[in-house]
């Protein structure tokens, strides 16, 4: 098995754990290659993994009047994450995920990351905070996107 520990490190919902705990995350770590213009996964389809670029760049987009007619919302590059929404609510995906390019990510299942957290609390803390910062950015960055179009008469 892969020890993930030093890629943990520079990863936004791991920030401000130490060694054992980077280590114990690391072993809920699974390793996914998908290719240019593959879907991680739709908007609206059920799903329980997050996912941690290494490589590649991804396209977040919005549905808007079918599949065909979507909305960018970002890229993500190496180091991003995605598909959170996922682990916190279990509520369908809120957005589709297709590579831009040839792509590989770390990937954590929701019981595992949900086991982890339980294991240890302070972990686990540290982790949700952490992906409470990271959801609360991206509600800002589009409230900005929703105001600038605004401005623009664009809606």
């Amino acid at each position: 098995m892969i020890n993930y520990t030093e890629i943990l490190k520079n990863v936004s919902i791991f920030a401000g754990l130490d060694e054992k705990a980077l280590a114990q995350a690391s072993l809920i770590c699974t390793s996914r290659t998908c290719h240019e213009d593959d879907v991680v996964f739709i908007e609206h389809t059920e799903g329980s993994e997050l996912f941690i670029i290494l490589k590649g760049e991804v396209s977040i987009t919005l549905e808007l009047a079918s599949e065909e007619d979507a909305m960018p919302l970002v890229t993500l590059r190496k180091g991003d994450v995605f598909g959170e929404l996922a682990v916190v609510d279990e509520s369908p995906r809120s957005a589709t995920a297709r590579c831009l390019t040839d792509c590989e990510f770390l990937v954590i299942e929701k019981a595992d990351l949900d086991g982890l957290m339980e294991s240890d609390h302070d972990l686990g803390f540290t982790i949700m905070r952490n992906m409470v910062r990271l959801v609360s950015q991206r509600v800002r960055s589009a409230n900005q996107r929703i105001l600038d179009n605004v401005s623009w008469g664009m809606i």
